[in-house]
């Protein structure tokens, strides 16, 4: 079945010093210490993480987990980088699905196809590994699997006489217009547009809802056509228009968060992280309790 919109799968790769972490560091003396390389960008949070490393450390006292964190958009560099040392700086590091055959070829990542159970295989979604394994080798764990979704805030769309949100982008559209003619949000739309992954992300989930797609049965590029095309000027109309925030052309993940957060946007698309931090976390947000998830939309 093909996707409606753009998975990111987040991959747990283990890199070639992982055998001898595995047999206790060859024979060292005192803890082993496993360095993390992961993101801080989507996903669980950094505290999230630290409590996680906490508690494992607590549990293990013969291993030492040290994790750092970078920006997504800083992560491929960073492992590249780090593995082209001797020994490599990560013993483990988090990459994204698109790097993996990458990775693999370079020899950054370990065979770790024995470690795999069947137990394992079947509380995994099987496309999980078919992510993580390379010529019939597995060479990572999956670790997050997730999706654009559409989130939207509640009490603005009421307060601008709507009832229900958009179910097509026209629709959003028209919406989004009388929610700036009446003031409600000066830019009712915000998104992540900037020249980065992230703005890769919110263009296939609003090509696949206008009939196109991003490569053929062959695996052939399919979208230099009027679908593909036709999803940019969409893009581009709608800050032409006043109606997306045109400071979305340089924003990450985070950034849509926190606008909509401040509750100066109504319409986001965005993964689903943003949903608890957004809606239940006073500290973090000012709509909780306002905010929705409905079906991204598609054109008429």
């Amino acid at each position: 079945m093909k996707p409606k919109s753009r998975i990111l799968m987040i991959v747990l790769a283990f890199v070639l010093a992982f055998s001898l972490v595995s047999c206790g560091g060859g024979g060292q003396a005192g803890p082993v210490t496993i360095k993390v390389l992961t993101m801080q960008q989507a996903g669980p949070t950094p505290e999230e993480m630290n409590a996680i490393v906490a508690e494992f450390n607590k549990a293990n006292p013969n291993i030492n987990v040290e994790i750092e964190y970078v920006s997504y958009d800083a992560l491929h560099d960073k492992i590249t980088t780090a593995m082209a040392s001797s020994p490599p700086a990560y013993d483990v590091f988090l990459m994204d699905d698109v790097w993996y055959a990458e990775m693999a070829k370079a020899g950054y990542v370990a065979d770790v196809t024995s470690k795999i159970t069947q137990d394992m295989r079947d509380k995994i979604f099987p496309s999980s590994w078919d992510i993580t394994t390379v010529n019939g080798v597995v060479y990572g764990m999956p670790w997050l699997l997730d999706t654009k979704y559409f989130f939207y805030n509640e009490k603005l769309l009421n307060e601008a006489g709507f009832t229900s949100p958009p179910a097509t982008w026209e629709e959003l559209v028209e919406q989004a217009k009388v929610i700036k003619e009446k003031g409600i949000a000066e830019f009712p739309i915000v998104s992540s547009w900037g020249q980065y992954e992230a703005a890769v992300a919110d263009w296939v989930a609003i090509l696949y809802g206008n009939g196109g797609m991003m490569v053929d049965d062959q695996g052939n590029p399919a979208f230099n056509n009027a679908e593909g095309v036709g999803s940019v000027e969409w893009m581009v109309k709608s800050i032409d228009d006043g109606i997306t925030n045109p400071a979305s052309v340089s924003y990450v993940e985070e950034d849509v968060r926190n606008v909509f957060s401040q509750g100066k946007a109504v319409f986001a698309l965005n993964w689903n992280y943003m949903y608890d931090l957004a809606n239940n976390n006073a500290e973090e947000s000012q709509v909780t309790g306002q905010v929705k998830v409905g079906l991204i939309p598609v054109f008429a």
